[in-house]
């Protein structure tokens, strides 16, 4: 669910505006999503993603084609990135010397954009109401939204949080996507003449975002015959026996905990767990 917002001109208008300049109307950073849909923050392309630095919430999706610039709102988003949209939409207008802008093939002034946050903030309360419904009710065991730097995952504890209200929902994205901890996606590798595996990288002492399971969840990949996660000294642990050892500092989602390797860990997993991939064996343990 999303609103398009269309800021129609002619190619001339449009030939030195770059999304870094957009950014910078309102002090936004930017990005683009991988196929994970985390984002790869000061780059960009077709699709991009820009984001207030605080509170951080789902930002918005912005495209430069021939004759428009195209803002797309998902939503429930955030009362701070709603009313986001439509000033930048504004300081786009001004920029470009126009008086108007299409939402969703309507035609409006952006100085009457007042009335257009209010529906969208009620149409963003009833999408997350209904989200929890389906959650409490057990017709889904959790709901996903795509946060403008990762994706997270709503279970009970998450909407008790949020206790029915669109600033909560604001405090939860805001406070997971600032937590320093390293949002983990894996990578695909095949092996000479083998399967294809899943790879996590980690290093000691950091914090870590993990999903209890790993098989990825927004993309498809075929063939895979098993998932690990390397770690210092180059050993490659299968990821349940990652996940049963390494130390669970706290929930981060309805799918992921928040994990730290510790030293003394990282040494009983390369001497118990470690296996190389080419043979399946035990790698010899200097």
């Amino acid at each position: 669910m999303a609103v398009r917002i269309e800021i129609r001109t002619n190619p001339e208008a449009l030939r030195d505006l770059t999304i870094e300049k957009i950014a910078a109307l309102c002090d936004l950073g930017y990005g683009i999503s991988d196929n994970a849909y985390v984002l790869a923050q000061g780059e960009t392309g077709k699709f991009n993603i820009l984001f207030s630095s605080a509170p951080i919430g789902r930002g918005m999706e912005v495209s430069l084609e021939e004759r428009k610039v195209v803002i797309g709102l998902p939503l429930p988003n955030t009362p701070h990135d709603i009313s986001l949209c439509y000033r930048l939409t504004g300081e786009i207008c001004k920029t470009l010397g126009l008086e108007t802008f299409h939402r969703d093939g309507e035609e409006i002034p952006y100085t009457q954009s007042a009335s257009l946050i209010t529906i969208d903030l009620q149409s963003s309360l009833n999408a997350l109401r209904n989200m929890e419904q389906q959650v409490r009710s057990g017709e889904q065991t959790s709901a996903s939204v795509f946060g403008a730097l990762n994706p997270v995952v709503l279970g009970i504890p998450e909407f008790d949080a949020i206790g029915d209200t669109l600033y909560g929902f604001q405090d939860l994205l805001d406070r997971l996507q600032q937590m320093d901890a390293y949002y983990t996606v894996p990578r695909f590798f095949r092996l000479e003449d083998g399967p294809v595996v899943g790879m996590y990288f980690l290093a000691e002492d950091l914090l870590a975002v993990m999903a209890h399971d790993p098989a990825p969840v927004y993309q498809k990949v075929e063939g895979i015959s098993g998932y690990y996660v390397r770690i210092p000294g180059q050993y490659d642990i299968p990821y349940a026996d990652f996940m049963a050892q390494v130390e669970h500092v706290e929930r981060y989602d309805a799918t992921h905990d928040v994990v730290c390797l510790r030293p003394d860990t990282c040494a009983l997993l390369a001497a118990q767990y470690a296996v190389d991939l080419r043979t399946g064996q035990r790698p010899e343990i200097e």
